[in-house]
């Protein structure tokens, strides 16, 4: 098989179901002329026609549908309403009306709409399919969107080829497809066909191929005639040896271009079936019980059972919606032959169960049906497949068949697939490969016809200037890499890309800042030429990374990231981030101190780069930053117990400071309170408790009028009010054995304990607790040194709490 054999329909258009149907009226009422071939002259026409296509088979029936624009579309004919690429659009049917819609916004309604290409390669994209030229969308049985295409001539067969016949087939037989696809719309011109097998299956741009394109491009205007008259070139996938009359087929009078007659270049499509006589051993099934083994009894040949159920429950009385099964199909003839072996009339027999229907022994009542003088081609349809891949395929796939009878089965062996009527894809396939050209496969199969060329499509006069894209005016910084052809396209529309014949002059130094213009020109092949102007501006990266600290009470540290390129940098300020900048300074640095600022007050900065050109150029401004001039926060705080009741606290100036508060808890992560001001760097915060702790924090500030501005608050410190160390402790000789200690009263103790140790590094132990202020230490061993240590201590409840030591002194007696 080659390549695409799927697109080989297995049942062409001119074997449609109703239309077998429809032979039977014109046969009666023969005075219908709607089928008979019309005396269409071949006058030739100086313009290529168009043909009007129903979408339908890609389609489907659909009450919504997505549309898409490659190019620009004009809605409903108005020029000034532009449907566009860059848009997602639907196609509705709501309430019997059409509605056209962008998202969810209704551009139109109405019974119908239409859409016209504003250029001719500007193509509309439905459900994912791809079409040319113009579309008129109608409201189809009340509820489907159906569009109808009208398309160019040559651009419909184009289309038609590929899907009918595979592309990589020989040439020769693509070229006789190709003026079979033509002949056959053609004499169908003033119609609406549509892209089924009912006629020609159309699959708009997505179904184009280079190689079928190419037959249809060589065969162009080509039109079969007969006697002066259009023919109808109707065709079928196969005719299994022998060509058929159309006259045996659909006609009510015969056709001279139709003849029997044999085919050797196409008789090895053969194929073959088996219908089984017994479909059901029932000997074993509960007739009385049907509900024990109807679900999961089936026929022997399961879906040519089905395909016959399906008509009998359409065409028999009594059958419609019952639950069937067929017990037997004892007979089968196919009959009447014509002239090239092609049975016409058909009969059939059934045995079959209705499910509810029982005999007077309450057992399922076997019936019997006939299906008598059937026309051939329906009865293939009423079998159709048992193939559950090809739902909606004939196994007899021809009437050209001979037919075995066994004691089981039918047994059918034919060939063709088709009606046979007219062009054979596969013989035209194989003459082409035997060398046969197409004017004389032609020639075979409609025997007696001419072949004219009935129209040429005009030349065209290529006048659309090239398009560039891209070349629009760009700004890039000092020192980044430029090139000028990045990002930018030229497309024709006859030579498509033509980017690299761009002609760029002009230079762009990306070392120095400016405005640069540069040219860019492209010709196509016929002469047309686009020229566009670019500006290119080399500029200054703004200065990047803007910070501002406030350094002092009366100024602000500025600090930036250097620009490469610059010369230097401009700062400005203002006092709102609204109001207006007033330049302050001009620096050559990336940093800058703003000075004589007012404590407190919000400045606003920003920065922007130079280079000293002529004229001079610019960077866009830094990004906008914010300061205060405040006090700087006190520093190196410390707090120590000053006496039992007291803590004093210090920290060094702040320059610029008008005084300090002092701020205390008892807890450190507890409310801070206000504890007292000063103007000097040590406070004394007293009538505290003893032994407990107590933290402080400190802030500087700043009179600005009669307003106070604030540094930040200290770091944390803290202390226990303690009992201050005994001072004067001194030791005087009494005696060769004893000495007297004394020292001055400490505010608030209780007492004092007073040790000794005979090491300096020794143990000291309690020599001594009183309430005194001196003590008479005696029996000291002469020779021996001795030291000693005070401390003093204050009861609070029943603990005491002990001052620091004095320093330790010795005697020696």
């Amino acid at each position: 098989m080659v390549e695409k054999e799927v697109l080989l329909r297995y049942e062409t258009k001119r074997e449609d179901f109703l239309m077998k149907k429809l032979l039977i009226y014109l046969i009666v009422f023969v005075v219908c002329l709607g089928m008979v071939p019309s005396n269409k002259k071949a006058e030739t026409i100086a313009t290529e026609p168009q043909v009007q296509v129903k979408l339908r088979n890609f389609l489907g029936n659909q009450s919504s549908i997505s549309l898409n624009i490659e190019g620009s579309y004009y809605l409903n004919g108005d020029s000034t309403n532009l449907l566009t690429s860059d848009r997602g659009y639907s196609v509705k049917v709501e309430n019997e009306t059409l509605g056209l819609y962008d998202g969810s916004i209704e551009l139109a309604s109405g019974s119908e709409l239409s859409i016209t290409p504003v250029k001719s390669n500007d193509h509309a994209v439905i459900n994912n399919r791809e079409y040319a030229g113009s579309f008129l969308f109608t409201v189809e049985d009340k509820q489907y969107v159906r569009p109808i295409n009208t398309i160019n001539f040559e651009d419909y067969v184009k289309s038609v080829v590929p899907d009918e016949m595979p592309a990589l087939w020989p040439m020769e037989a693509l070229k006789a497809q190709a003026v079979s696809a033509r002949t056959y719309a053609y004499f169908r011109l003033n119609q609406v066909i549509n892209d089924t097998t009912t006629f020609q299956v159309y699959g708009g741009v997505t179904s184009l191929h280079p190689r079928s394109s190419e037959a249809v491009d060589a065969t162009e205007g080509e039109i079969l005639t007969y006697g002066g008259n259009v023919i109808d070139a109707v065709f079928s996938a196969s005719n299994g040896g022998k060509t058929e009359k159309l006259f045996n087929v659909w006609y009510p009078k015969s056709l001279p271009y139709f003849k029997v007659q044999t085919d050797e270049y196409d008789t090895t499509n053969t194929w073959a079936a088996t219908l089984h006589k017994q479909q059901m051993d029932i000997t074993s099934l509960d007739l009385k019980n049907p509900d024990s083994w109807w679900d999961f009894s089936n026929e022997i040949d399961a879906m040519y059972a089905n395909n016959i159920k399906k008509w009998m429950m359409k065409n028999l009385s009594g059958l419609s919606g019952k639950q069937i099964k067929i017990v037997a199909i004892p007979k089968v003839s196919f009959y009447e032959p014509t002239e090239s072996g092609r049975f016409s009339k058909s009969n059939l027999s059934l045995e079959f169960f209705v499910k509810d229907v029982f005999n007077s022994n309450g057992e399922l009542e076997l019936q019997t049906a006939s299906i008598n003088n059937q026309l051939a081609d329906d009865m293939r349809t009423i079998i159709g497949t048992n193939d559950p891949k090809k739902v909606g395929s004939r196994d007899l796939k021809s009437n050209l068949f001979s037919m075995n009878e066994t004691n089981d089965a039918f047994v059918f062996s034919g060939s063709g697939n088709g009606h046979g009527v007219g062009l054979s894809q596969y013989g035209a396939n194989h003459r082409a490969a035997a060398g046969i050209l197409y004017k004389d496969i032609l020639s075979f199969y409609y025997p007696g016809t001419v072949l004219n060329r009935q129209y040429a499509t005009p030349p065209i006069v290529d006048n659309i200037k090239p398009v560039i894209s891209g070349a629009t005016s760009k700004t890039i910084y000092v020192n980044t890499t430029f090139d000028p052809r990045v990002g930018v396209t030229a497309m024709d529309n006859s030579d498509g890309d033509v980017t690299s014949a761009i002609k760029i002059n002009g230079l762009v130094n990306s070392k120095t800042a400016g405005v640069y213009t540069l040219t860019y020109t492209v010709t196509d092949s016929s002469g047309n030429e686009t020229t566009v102007t670019r500006q290119i501006t080399v500029k200054l990266a703004s200065p990047a990374n803007l910070k501002a600290v406030a350094s002092t009470y009366n100024s602000v540290n500025l600090s930036w990231s250097a620009v490469s390129g610059a010369s230097g940098y401009e700062i400005y300020r203002s006092t709102s981030s609204t109001g207006t900048y007033t330049k302050i300074a001009s620096t050559t640095s990336t940093s800058y101190s703003s000075t004589s600022l007012n404590t407190g007050t919000a400045y606003y900065y920003k920065v922007r780069a130079y280079k000293t050109v002529t004229p001079s150029a610019y960077s866009g401004y830094s990004s906008v930053v914010s300061a205060k001039p405040v006090l700087a926060t006190p520093s190196s705080a410390k707090a120590a117990s000053s006496a039992y009741n007291s803590i004093k606290t210090s920290w060094t100036a702040v320059s610029g400071a008008s005084g300090y508060e002092v701020y205390r808890a008892t807890s450190s992560t507890g409310s801070y309170y206000y504890a007292g001001s000063t103007t000097s760097t040590i406070f004394n915060n007293s009538g505290l408790v003893t032994n407990t702790p107590y933290y402080y924090k400190i802030r500087a500030y700043r009179m600005v009028g009669s307003t106070k501005v604030y540094s930040n608050l200290s770091a944390v410190v803290f202390a226990k009010p303690l009992p201050s160390v005994p001072a004067n402790f001194k030791a005087a000789r009494v005696s060769s054995t004893s000495f007297k200690l004394t020292w001055s009263a400490v505010a608030g103790a209780s007492g004092y304990e007073l040790y000794r140790a005979t090491s300096s590094s020794g143990a000291y132990t309690l020599l001594k607790s009183t309430t005194s202020l001196y003590y008479t230490n005696s029996g000291l061993t002469r020779g021996r040194t001795y030291y000693y240590k005070l401390r003093a201590y204050r009861m609070v409840g029943k603990t005491k709490v002990y001052s620091s030591w004095t320093t330790i002194i010795s005697v020696k007696p």
